[in-house]
């Protein structure tokens, strides 16, 4: 009942008449809110675990009760376990990382840690990445990673992260669609 709080409601409502017009249309759309929220850096993980989970389920309920939003995919984006907000509440489960320049790795070490946030097996994403994974690793050391998206600029357009030749090896991988 608090001013923050009707206006936090307020938004969550406005984005939901946003994404309404895709539910009509049976259009999924992975909904990633509240990334890296085992951080300070945005205001959604500044207060810590709970209140970020509490978060999540209220915009869950929200968008899943109220609105019947139910074309959404909803994707976790923490490798913290305190942080995750449940089972029940989460579709897909992601992290963000940004390994070193030209360092392309299956990132098989980071995939273990954020499977680990939950027992039950869930699809598992990069939500974002500045240097690519190699896809061959990525196979052969059988990290499930299911997909990634490499952040732009200076990671994609330009060849300070990622060169032009990595960037065709990953894109024409047949690993890779």
């Amino acid at each position: 009942g608090t001013p923050e709080n009707k206006a936090l409601i307020s938004d969550m409502d406005v984005m939901a008449g946003l994404l309404r017009p895709f539910c009509d249309r049976q259009i999924p759309i992975l909904w990633r809110p509240f990334h890296e929220g085992d951080g300070d850096w945005f205001w959604w993980g500044a207060k810590g675990a709970e209140p970020l989970k509490a978060l999540w389920r209220l915009m869950y309920d929200r968008y899943t009760n109220v609105h019947q939003l139910n074309n959404l995919i909803w994707v976790w984006n923490s490798p913290v376990p305190e942080c995750y907000p449940g089972d029940d509440v989460v579709d897909i489960i992601s992290r963000d990382m940004y390994p070193p320049a030209h360092t392309h790795t299956s990132q098989l070490e980071a995939y273990e840690e954020l499977i680990r946030i939950t027992k039950q097996p869930k699809i598992v994403l990069i939500g974002e990445t500045g240097t690519l994974p190699l896809a061959k690793d990525v196979v052969e050391q059988k990290a499930g990673w299911a997909s990634y998206m490499t952040w732009s600029h200076g990671f994609c357009l330009c060849e300070e992260f990622n060169t032009n030749e990595s960037l065709r090896e990953m894109y024409g991988s047949p690993y890779a669609v």
